[in-house]
């Protein structure tokens, strides 16, 4: 962290961080509890349409505001970053507004056309674009996405070499960035697995990361505070 940090970026790192990871575990949560059937198991958008549950798209209404807090996230490190790891920073900023275009159209989809349409009786015209629908364009553009996350975790990690705290927190970004990156090749090629893999990163690791960079900023604070700053 940078000698000229203040309180109010400080502040908002903090909760901004916390926040991202309470949302993480509310999204995995939601895709779990959901009733989208793994590949293999569509049988076409007719049945779906007669047994899916609204839970189905509580994940897309939290990933909404989910890769918005993760923009501001971003944002923080690349401004509490300095020296050499700026480039990591802004290389995480850039990857991750992409992700985050992507996540969102997606997720805004579902809420605002597949949803609709299913309660309508369309259907088949929504069919294409359900992230249910293990073949639909819109879930290889989503997995992708969180490839393109992946690569903004990594970014972000490199930023975070400190020894102690920010170190642990620096190698966690990191590993959820390989996570996430395994996600596209795995879509690919056996795309019964995705979920299996980026569960515990989205549910456990990638939170327990935030929740570090969190800690990081309150620390920090902390020290500003006594030094007077």
């Amino acid at each position: 962290m940078r000698e000229t940090d203040s309180h109010p970026t400080l502040r908002l790192g903090f909760w901004s961080a916390l926040l991202y990871a309470f949302l993480l575990v509310a999204f995995a949560i939601a895709l779990i509890g959901g009733t989208v059937p793994p590949a293999g198991g569509w049988v076409g958008i007719a049945a779906y349409a007669r047994y899916h549950s609204p839970v189905d798209f509580v994940a897309s209404a939290i990933g909404l505001p989910l890769v918005l807090v993760f923009l501001v996230v971003l944002a923080g490190v690349q401004h509490h970053s300095d020296g050499p790891s700026k480039v990591w920073s802004l290389l995480a900023v850039v990857l991750g507004a992409i992700h985050a275009a992507l996540v969102s159209g997606a997720c805004f989809l579902q809420l605002g056309v597949v949803w609709p349409g299913l309660a309508r009786g369309a259907a088949a015209a929504v069919e294409a674009l359900t992230l249910a629908n293990p073949y639909s364009p819109v879930q290889a553009l989503f997995y992708f996405a969180w490839g393109l996350g992946g690569l903004a975790f990594l970014c972000a990690g490199l930023c975070l070499r400190e020894p102690g705290l920010q170190r642990l927190a620096g190698w966690l970004w990191m590993l959820n960035g390989l996570v996430n990156l395994a996600l596209v090749p795995l879509w690919v090629l056996r795309r019964d697995l995705v979920l299996y893999v980026a569960g515990p990163s989205w549910a456990l690791l990638l939170p327990l990361a935030a929740v570090l960079l969190a800690a990081i900023y309150r620390r920090a604070a902390r020290v500003r505070g006594e030094s007077g700053g």
